[in-house]
């Protein structure tokens, strides 16, 4: 407790100074403009920017104020004010230049002022080649030639950008480009240009533009010629955007061969877009097929394996296990051969056959002992005799797994069972000091639970030696490497951060970022802070993530600074998550953890499956919780808005705690995979070992979910340890020195 003693003034601090920062600036007026630009309060701010235009006080550089106006009166949608301003920023002298100017072609190019737009761009292009936004800048004036007709000059200035390695708009201008030889009533080499986007990448958005482009052309241009080949990368498109029944009648198109490869394929395919849409008898068909007509396509054992699959799907495992069995002895030799065997096993093991499974586990682990299924493997194996309370077997087998997958999620799971094999033999002192090795090596997850079963057992933790922030969190306050970060930014970056222009800082950045200029740290902290002032804090935590992971980040004991751990764990819209934790009678950290895990703190998230906002919740739920809130006129997109989504997810989850008492893990899972599978599961198995329980979630993703939200529950309390350091997340200090699915059932 004397640590977490330490943390309190710390984090009070860190807040108190993240409040009362100020512009680096000398003029009041100016401060509470940018403070103002930073409300988004932009009419406001341009009074006070005005203001400073009029006086010019010498103190202030008016080329900076001209382009805070321009910025300001952009954001308000007043053009010709903004252009006016803008231009009156470009300077020789003036250190952001460029970025004036490509706001101000931007601003001609909404007016559909090519001309201007043009000559703006081109400026910038030639006086700051080193510019980050040069790129943006040839592809715009391409652009801008495109709709003006000049078809010739965008194919040019497009084939520029192309063959630039340094360039990032490849598919982009490869895209306009073939519209430009469209404008050019060449519809061949449009074609060639779209089908190229296709080839190179058949999975983003651009693909799906460019295969609607070319089906629009080929409809318009009989003569136009679509080959089999083709045909099969434009159903793979539609395959890979979920669009089954378009991609299987493309599929078909695809004129048959004996034994071609291209054949094979588009059968194959056919069959996983029937395997996809769970219409497992018309996959085994086409799989059957590629079997017995195209087994030379390179698709003969993928189609076998899928079978295998299927067979599950359908709930036949009798003939899923007689088929893997098949494969393994026939099949050696496969890609899929590993995982087939640990299928196999798999199938054994839900069937109880036990020796079978064990057999089948070993002989993955003996003939493909590097297979990225060798370690799970050895855990059913030992999982298979803790089960059957072999505890010494068990021992033995995760001995081995941590031994030969030393860091392996797995091997650090195996070392806290090892632990709970002891206690099962009535060994409660080896089991303890196992439980404080797991305690000590801040496996995820797993150390929290054996801080709760030492207590449980009675154990006094804070005797455990470990860095200043304890167990799980290998973090520590005034840490070395933390001292600078944030300090040696490039002047550019300084000032655009200082101007409130977080999108143009964003941009900066991640330019340096790419040509590797600057110090990467202060770099990665930068685009952490700009993106929390823009409230994009899904993004800021992904950098944060990265952040945490660089070696020149981490002490001589592998721990981080405390302050880049707390990034990690934040807590964003404090006021929100305490204001509705109070009325549902919720712990606020478990409400946090809970949106960490879901979202990630990032309002506008929405699932694969359709969860919308923070605590990533189910359309058709918010309805329900609306009706139970009496909110009028219920919309999906009211999901987005925090105030409506945390009260909906803090009631739901009060829900799931009266229905499971106050259990953490049964309300987690419950919010993954339903409350009525939830109690399904705990009528059937029980909860005598909740660690057991949880090991045995059948569905991988909710057992997954309540690791990780319990795991982030525990690091939460650590990290704020009163009510006191509940606090909105401190921003990043700033220095501008140069230099699933919440479901029901």
């Amino acid at each position: 407790m004397k640590n977490l003693r330490v943390l309190c003034p710390l984090f009070i601090y860190l807040t108190v100074y993240s409040l009362l920062e100020l512009p680096a600036l000398a003029n009041p007026l100016l401060n509470e403009a940018l403070v103002l630009m930073e409300q988004e309060k932009f009419a406001p701010a341009t009074k006070h920017l005005e203001s400073l235009v009029r006086t010019s006080p010498p103190e202030l550089d008016a080329h900076e104020i001209h382009h805070t106006l321009g910025y300001c009166y952009e954001k308000l949608k007043k053009w010709d004010q903004a252009a006016e301003h803008y231009e009156m920023a470009v300077s020789s002298g003036y250190i952001l230049t460029d970025y004036a100017i490509y706001r101000l072609a931007q601003i001609h190019q909404e007016r559909e002022k090519h001309g201007e737009a043009i000559a703006w761009y081109q400026r910038l292009i030639e006086q700051y080649p080193q510019s980050h936004h040069v790129f943006d800048a040839k592809y715009e004036i391409a652009s801008v030639n495109l709709k003006q007709g000049n078809h010739t000059k965008a194919i040019e200035l497009s084939s520029q950008l192309i063959a630039n390695e340094r360039s990032d708009y490849f598919r982009r201008a490869t895209y306009l480009q073939a519209q430009a030889y469209e404008g050019l009533r060449k519809w061949q080499d449009a074609l060639l240009a779209y089908q190229r986007l296709v080839d190179a990448d058949n999975s983003d958005g651009i693909a799906r533009k460019a295969l609607t482009q070319i089906q629009r052309l080929a409809k318009a241009h009989p003569r136009l010629t679509i080959t089999r080949s083709q045909r099969v990368t434009h159903g793979m498109v539609l395959y890979n955007h979920g669009r089954f029944t378009d991609a299987i009648a493309l599929f078909r198109k695809v004129s048959p061969k004996k034994d071609d490869k291209l054949t094979g394929q588009a059968v194959y395919f056919t069959g996983r877009a029937y395997h996809r849409r769970r219409k497992y008898d018309l996959a085994i068909r086409e799989y059957n097929k590629v079997v017995a007509l195209y087994p030379g396509s390179n698709y003969l054992t993928r189609a076998l394996y899928q079978t295998t699959l299927c067979y599950r799907r359908k709930k036949q495992p009798h003939i899923a296990q007689k088929r893997l069995k098949v494969f393994v002895r026939d099949y050696g030799w496969s890609e899929y051969a590993h995982k087939a065997l640990f299928d196999l096993g798999w199938v054994q093991e839900n069937e109880e056959h036990f020796d079978a499974a064990l057999k089948s586990y070993r002989q993955l682990t003996q003939q493909y002992p590097s297979s990225r299924f060798a370690s799970d493997a050895y855990w059913r194996i030992g999982w298979i005799q803790f089960k059957h309370k072999q505890y010494d077997e068990s021992i033995k087998t995760f001995a081995s797994l941590m031994r030969l997958f030393p860091g392996n999620r797995l091997a650090m799971a195996a070392h806290f069972w090892t632990a709970k094999c002891y206690e099962r033999k009535n060994q409660p002192s080896t089991a303890k000091k196992i439980y404080r090795e797991v305690l000590g090596k801040h496996h995820w997850y797993y150390s929290s639970r054996a801080e709760v079963v030492l207590r449980e057992m009675g154990e006094r933790i804070e005797s455990v030696k470990a860095p200043p922030v304890y167990t799980r969190v290998n973090a520590v306050p005034h840490h070395s490497k933390w001292k600078h970060v944030g300090v040696r930014r490039s002047a550019r970056t300084g000032k655009l951060m200082e101007l409130k222009f977080y999108d143009d800082a964003i941009t900066e950045i991640r330019g340096d970022i790419k040509l590797e200029r600057g110090n990467q740290n202060t770099n990665y902290y930068s685009l952490i802070e700009c993106y929390q002032k823009k409230r994009r804090f899904n993004e800021a935590y992904d950098y944060a993530q990265q952040l945490s992971t660089f070696a020149s980040m981490r002490d001589e004991n592998g721990a981080i600074p405390l302050e880049l751990y707390q990034m990690l764990y934040p807590v964003y819209y404090n006021d929100v998550i305490k204001k509705y934790s109070k009325k549902y009678e919720m712990d606020p950290l478990f409400v946090a953890a809970m949106i960490l895990e879901e979202s990630r703190f990032g309002a506008e998230v929405v699932s694969w499956a359709g969860a919308v906002g923070l605590m990533q919740i189910m359309p058709q739920t918010g309805r329900e919780l609306a009706r139970q809130l009496k909110m009028r006129r219920f919309e999906k997109n009211m999901l987005s808005n925090p105030s409506v989504n945390i009260e909906m997810g803090t009631k739901y989850m009060k829900f799931l705690m009266n229905r499971f008492k106050d259990n953490h893990a049964l309300v987690t899972g419950a919010y993954n995979g339903g409350p009525g599978r939830m109690s399904r599961w705990v009528k059937e198995r029980g909860l005598e070992d909740l660690d057991e329980f949880i090991e045995d979630v059948a569905i991988n993703e909710t057992r997954r979910h309540i690791k990780k939200v319990l795991d982030s529950y525990y690091v939460y309390k650590k990290l704020y340890p009163s009510e006191t350091d509940l606090r909105e997340s401190p921003l990043p200090k700033t220095s501008d020195a140069v230099g699933d699915e919440m479901s029901g059932e």
